[in-house]
């Protein structure tokens, strides 16, 4: 859960009565036992449904509360729409200068304000027709041309813009299902063999395309996954091999050349998830740091996703999805030509294609340009280093894998004298959002050069909460710690799901109905 939670803990109180079963029925399926008890599925739905009702009235302003259930019969002003939009806005606790994730930015207000006006100048555009905005098709062709010289691509690479990370990867999952429905049409249940780390996305786009996903463990110190494993889970039925730079749980960079290596032995496509770090690496690389070869330069790898909204600054969304072989791209577009509509054919999942994301993108990376991506990855590495270097001066606190760019995940090694997540609470408390992990345990940052100039208050507050929590062994069992706590004890991941989906089809319903 990604929600800053205060006392939300009572969320998952009708689901922790499975606990006595499980421990009288370790070795069994706990699914099919409950399910098979009469009544026991419904008692335990309707007992998520109470309580996701409750969350969300934790978790969300009175303020806040969706009221409106109509349009208004007459027009209101525009200035009293705009008052109501800055209030609710007010409302919303979330800030880039100390959060970490969500928003991307630099320390200079000025380029997002910029990025701002090139988006409101095509915020009625629709790249859907490249005929209709040629303007757009050449800007997202040179956002594309001028990525993929970032990534070191051959002349014949080519690729497509998207709105997000996970449209880009859903493209990709997509695209390779496609291609071996082409090229093996015997395999009838296609596989991607995959870290535990990769992105959600490959699961969601796994589930939405019919492909398994088959799941390759992680070394424990290194956060890498097992190679020896890997080779193991590749089957007939194996289409696509999925490797991260960087993985965003711990910001490790898997071992991308031995993978590829791995995938050209296998005659398999190899999709580099980029997304992340497509716009960071290239430029930590140039700036002096040890990163291992990851784009186009390694053999194997076949496509790369990389997110123009994330470090390369631009507003949301826009992503590149980019390609070795223009042939495999063709995978990925749809096209029919039975419509009495028309011919129809478009580029990615989405169908309408905001133009402003596109002329935002080309304007930060025309505005940016490559002194401007070195000078502030400049500025986020020594944000990075700085807390690394607060991290290790804990001696509670770990470092979890070898990150090599700017996500840093770190982890108690003593839990009963510094709880991660009670820690993690002490700095909401100082201001700070920094996302709560699991297996293991663990805060969760990602750190930009807006964060340049607080950085030595980043450290000193990360001393102080550390102190804090020391100082109060109570906080391991209330706010988020207790949740977590809780939330580790509950037997199922599936029925942990449903109540995941009951939580959001409450928030996203006028009264809780």
């Amino acid at each position: 859960l990604r929600f800053y939670i205060s006392t939300a803990e009572h969320a998952i109180v009708a689901i922790v009565l499975y606990r006595w079963i499980k421990n009288a029925l370790q070795e069994a399926n706990f699914d099919s036992i409950i399910d098979s008890v009469p009544g026991a599925a419904m008692a335990i739905k309707m007992g998520m449904r109470s309580e996701a009702d409750k969350a969300v009235k934790d978790l969300f302003p009175k303020e806040l509360a969706p009221v409106l259930d109509k349009i208004p019969a007459t027009g209101l002003p525009h200035e009293d729409v705009l008052k109501a939009l800055d209030k609710m806005r007010k409302q919303d606790h979330y800030r880039k200068e100390k959060g970490f994730g969500l928003i991307y930015g630099t320390e200079d207000k000025k380029h997002e304000n910029f990025t701002t006006k090139a988006y409101n100048k095509y915020i009625s555009s629709n790249a859907l027709d490249p005929t209709a905005f040629p303007s757009l098709r050449k800007m997202e062709v040179e956002v594309v041309s001028m990525t993929l010289s970032m990534l070191h691509a051959p002349k014949t690479a080519c690729g497509v813009m998207t709105s997000g990370g996970t449209e880009s990867i859903l493209c990709a999952v997509k695209a390779y299902r496609d291609r071996a429905r082409s090229l093996w049409p015997h395999i009838k249940q296609p596989e991607m063999v995959l870290a535990k780390s990769a992105h959600v996305a490959f699961e969601k786009g796994a589930h939405y395309f019919g492909v398994k996903c088959v799941w390759v463990s992680l070394d424990e110190k290194t956060q890498n996954p097992n190679l020896e494993e890997l080779k193991s889970k590749i089957t007939k039925n194996c289409v696509l091999i999925v490797a991260s730079a960087v993985q965003y749980p711990a910001g490790t960079m898997d071992p991308i050349t031995q993978i590829s290596d791995i995938a050209m032995q296998n005659g398999l496509p190899l999709h580099v998830d980029g997304c992340i770090g497509g716009f960071m690496l290239p430029w930590v690389e140039k700036l002096g740091y040890e990163v291992p070869l990851w784009d186009f330069r390694v053999e194997g790898v076949t496509s790369i996703s990389a997110d123009c909204h994330k470090y390369g600054y631009a507003p949301k969304g826009a992503s590149v999805i980019a390609w070795r072989n223009p042939d495999d791209r063709l995978h990925q577009f749809h096209a029919f030509a039975g419509w009495p509509g028309g011919y129809y054919a478009s580029p990615s999942l989405l169908g309408t294609r905001a133009g402003g994301a596109i002329a935002a993108a080309w304007a930060s990376l025309n505005a940016m340009g490559e002194n401007g991506y070195l000078d502030q990855a400049k500025k986020a590495m020594q944000v990075s280093e700085d807390f690394k270097a607060a991290i290790n001066a804990v001696p509670e606190l770990q470092i979890v894998g070898s990150p090599c760019m700017t996500i840093v995940c770190f982890k108690s090694i003593k839990p009963k004298s510094v709880n991660a997540f009670a820690l993690g609470d002490a700095m909401q408390k100082k201001g700070w959002k920094m996302s709560r992990q699991q297996n293991p345990d663990s805060l969760h940052v990602t750190l930009m050069p807006v964060h340049y100039p607080a950085r030595k208050k980043l450290v000193s507050d990360l001393k102080e909460a550390v102190e804090i929590v020391k100082k109060q062994p109570s906080l391991n069992r209330e706010g988020t710690a207790a949740m977590y706590g809780m939330l580790a004890q509950i037997p199922s991941n599936t029925k942990l799901a449903d109540f995941l989906k009951i939580l959001f089809s409450r928030m996203f319903m006028k009264n809780g109905n």
